[in-house]
């Protein structure tokens, strides 16, 4: 009897009456060696996880580098992470929850920490942690998000309008130093950067501002697409390498122009090409947004991006173009 090769799934994506497709991939992924191999897509499995560092002031929300060690949002709770693992509690940051966006400016002697929490804007700066009052920003709304760029602090407010730091001086804000995503009235909850520009993310529209150096205020808008966020905690920036080059990337789970769930997408020039498979599309329309949570790393030569909703984890790798689920023990996520 003649050997049968058996045929083995590439990737998980389970059809929506479970007969129709069973296909799935848990905690694994492929890898291409090309027809040199003797299967041509390899299954490897994911890299464990070793416990470094912990606390018990809750999940994890936020985490920034800094030199040699690390700035971790944890509850409500900063915390100072060492080489060692150890953890030094630095103050509390109010909100518990909610999404929690973290930066850092280019200062070189005594770098500046910003924090977006809960509507509030913090500035750490040698381990101290200041509360720096908003209420002389007349047009802002509620603080939803912080984006750093060439030196600047851009503020994001739920209302379209945002404001910039002094260069490289993140306390310094000049009432005067605002503009407004207002293509659309459906005012920001997210931002991100992309090589020369940030995005400044509605929830049916994102527009792209780039710094052109005016005196009267450096950012200018260059284009606008009619694709928004659904999630402010979906959205990541990718450095993506193939044997192609390497270019900026972000992805996020989108809006089309009407404000509804369009999928996990990935920008490409100013096009948001959909990525996500209809197994994560389907997730994503009953997830509340803001339960989704999102994390891109790198290792042994493939770029990850992972989405995370209450119940369920789906990861994709930017070398290979497929997703994969993600389980830990006990979980399903």
């Amino acid at each position: 009897m003649p050997l049968m090769p058996v045929q083995l799934g590439t990737g998980s994506n389970p059809g929506r009456q479970g007969q129709d497709s069973v296909a799935r991939m848990i905690y694994c992924y492929v890898e291409a060696i090309g027809d040199e191999g003797k299967t041509p897509l390899p299954i490897l499995a994911c890299d464990g996880f070793n416990r470094w560092a912990g606390n018990n002031d809750g999940p994890i929300r936020a985490i920034i580098p800094l030199g040699e060690n690390l700035y971790a949002v944890a509850g409500d709770t900063l915390f100072l992470v060492r080489p060692s693992g150890g953890a030094t509690a630095l103050g509390n940051l109010g909100a518990s929850t909610g999404h929690v966006t973290i930066v850092r400016n280019r200062k070189m002697d005594t770098p500046q920490i910003g924090i977006a929490n809960g509507g509030v804007y913090y500035v750490i700066e040698n381990n101290v942690i200041s509360t720096i009052d908003l209420s002389p920003l007349v047009n802002a709304g509620e603080l939803v998000s912080i984006i750093v760029h060439d030196g600047y602090f851009v503020l994001l407010f739920d209302n379209g309008f945002f404001y910039i730091t002094s260069s490289d001086e993140a306390t310094v804000i000049d009432p005067l130093e605002n503009a407004a995503a207002e293509s659309k009235p459906d005012g920001l909850i997210a931002g991100a950067r992309r090589g020369r520009e940030i995005m400044l993310m509605g929830t049916a529209s994102t527009e792209f501002w780039q710094n052109t150096g005016s005196v009267d205020f450096p950012f200018e808008r260059t284009t606008t697409i009619d694709v928004g966020c659904y999630s402010a905690g979906s959205v990541q920036e990718v450095l993506a390498v193939s044997s192609q080059g390497a270019s900026d990337a972000v992805i996020w789970a989108a809006t089309n122009d009407q404000g509804s769930p369009a999928g996990v997408v990935m920008l490409e020039g100013y096009s948001a090409r959909k990525i996500s498979n209809f197994d994560l599309d389907r997730k994503l329309r009953v997830s509340v947004p803001d339960d989704l949570q999102s994390q891109t790393w790198t290792s042994g030569g493939h770029v990850f991006y992972v989405i995370s909703g209450a119940d369920w984890s789906y990861q994709y790798d930017l070398t290979t173009g497929r997703w994969i689920e993600r389980q830990s023990d006990g979980t399903t996520r």
